[in-house]
């Protein structure tokens, strides 16, 4: 083998070593939550503006509306067709089915009560076609649809009696799927390979999107509305610049030709999710068109994909089955790191030379005569060493306070750079603040004393923070004198202050 195929191939061993690092290292998607209860096929998914519901569509008719906390709200009974598409108006007071039997019913949320249903024009072409989507005006007070019959249809929603009106003809071109922009000011529909962007105050079409290549048969916003993702029926998926109106990214999501797939955006904009009738769903990367994740659970087509609201990744999946699922990420635990031999050692060795240091202090402890004379309980002596670890000495100078009075109040906190610090604070043998992570905000404490009182504050320090040593601020004050002191401990010293009351 020659040297330059010998370093090729290293290469790309290395890169694939990385490669299974990475994949190894990153998190899985895991069910979090299952709403069970449609009772034949989930067609689609579509989640309430305010966040607080979403809805699904079942492939005999059926709507339901749930809680994102998992509890069945509702349920809606409108044609025995399937529901091709669910939306919500921006309040997320009414929601408006479309069925494949070219009718729309339009409920409230909150009582279940239906306000109209309305259908293509008798006059203008046959009933039975499909409409594939509708949508709210943004004051609610009209219905947009269209669907197979290729007409853009209007409705008033309070008023059930009245005609619909065709506000646009697409000759034989159905309309594939639309929706509301997000600003809600336009709605977007698709026909053949065109997104049509409609004004809702003048029903004028103000721009068009031509994707060479791509019978769009599904698409969607990010949610800054700068970009858009369509499903074309050959299977692939296209990222496109909503202003330019230019491809950014084309890749194959594996559905094949014919195909047909829900697409949308996670709310972060980062990630892209797609179904199919193969029966998995697929996460994709917005900005590299990588697979990130593939999820094969359930055992229908998945066409109904969609994420609930918020910055966390929140996946609902919907399928033929009668299975929705909500998916999240589960981190992977952490390898333990390996043990360095020499720090253990060193370990083994700073703990020998601790308990040694204890027992000399307990001999000489011992070794001493015995106080004949009672000790005043005002005066605290403060021993040599404090939980196993030495005290150091007062500093008459910095760390002495003396007060005129007993009632004190005793602050603590942390006015450099927090962090981390974890401390107890000691007065004589009490523990006042018991591990607590020192804040910019001082944490108070009021103690009383008598006349005569001679008593230790005392900084344990539980860790070192990222700045070692662990250092607090100390203040204490009786109302008219006041002190302020700065105490460094370490895991082998603590640092003490001598309060002495006058």
């Amino acid at each position: 083998m020659s040297d330059k195929r010998f370093t090729k191939t290293i290469f790309f061993l290395v890169l694939v070593f990385l490669s299974s690092l990475a994949s190894a290292q990153e998190d899985t998607l895991v069910i979090k939550k299952s709403f069970l209860g449609h009772k034949d096929g989930v067609e689609c998914i579509t989640v309430s503006p305010t966040g607080k519901y979403f809805a699904t569509g079942g492939s005999q008719g059926n709507v339901i509306l749930w809680d994102t906390t998992g509890s069945r709200i509702r349920e809606f009974k409108g044609h025995s067709t399937k529901v091709t598409h669910i939306a919500f108006d921006k309040s997320g007071n009414k929601i408006a089915a479309s069925y494949g039997y070219g009718v729309v019913y339009i409920w409230s949320t909150t009582t279940g009560d239906k306000y109209r249903s309305t259908n293509f024009l008798v006059n203008k072409g046959t009933l039975s076609a499909a409409i594939n989507f509708s949508a709210f005006s943004s004051d609610g007070e009209y219905i947009y649809y269209g669907g197979g019959t290729s007409y853009l249809c209007k409705a008033l929603v309070n008023k059930p009696d009245s005609q619909a009106v065709v506000l646009h003809e697409f000759g034989t071109s159905p309309i594939t799927c639309g929706m509301q922009t997000p600003d809600r000011k336009y709605i977007a529909f698709s026909v053949d390979n065109t997104i049509k962007i409609m004004d809702t105050k003048s029903d004028r079409i103000i721009k068009e999107i031509k994707i060479a290549e791509c019978k769009i048969n599904s698409f969607c916003f990010t949610s800054d509305g700068k970009k858009l993702a369509l499903w074309c029926d050959d299977g692939k998926i296209k990222i496109v610049d909503y202003g330019y109106g230019k491809e950014i990214l084309g890749f194959d999501a594996g559905g094949g030709p014919n195909s047909f797939s829900y697409v949308a955006f996670s709310k972060d904009d980062k990630f892209l999710v797609s179904g199919g009738e193969r029966f998995n769903v697929n996460v994709w990367d917005v900005a590299t068109g990588d697979k990130k994740h593939t999820i094969t659970y359930h055992t229908g087509k998945t066409l109904a994909v969609n994420f609930l609201t918020g910055m966390e990744f929140k996946l609902l999946t919907g399928s033929y089955d009668k299975k929705i699922h909500q998916w999240g990420f589960e981190k992977k635990p952490e390898q333990p790191e390996e043990e360095d031999p020499n720090k253990a050692a060193q370990d083994r060795v700073d703990l020998g030379r601790k308990l040694e240091a204890q027992k000399k202090f307990q001999e000489q402890e011992a070794a001493k005569p015995k106080n004949t004379v009672p000790d005043d309980p005002r005066i605290y002596k403060m021993p040599k060493e404090w939980i196993g670890r030495r005290v150091l000495p007062v500093d008459s100078t910095t760390n002495k306070m003396t007060f005129s009075s007993g009632n004190l109040t005793i602050r603590v906190w942390d006015d450099k750079i927090l962090d981390g610090d974890i401390v107890s604070i000691y007065v004589n043998d009490s523990c006042v603040v018991c591990n607590y992570e020192l804040k910019a905000n001082p944490k108070e404490v009021k103690m009383s004393f008598e006349k005569g009182t001679v008593c230790y504050i005392l900084l344990h320090a539980h860790n070192l923070g990222t700045i070692p040593p662990n250092t607090a601020n100390v203040s204490v004050t009786d109302g008219i004198t006041q002190s302020k002191i700065e105490l460094k401990s370490t895991m082998y010293e603590s640092a003490v202050a001598k309060i002495v009351i006058k």
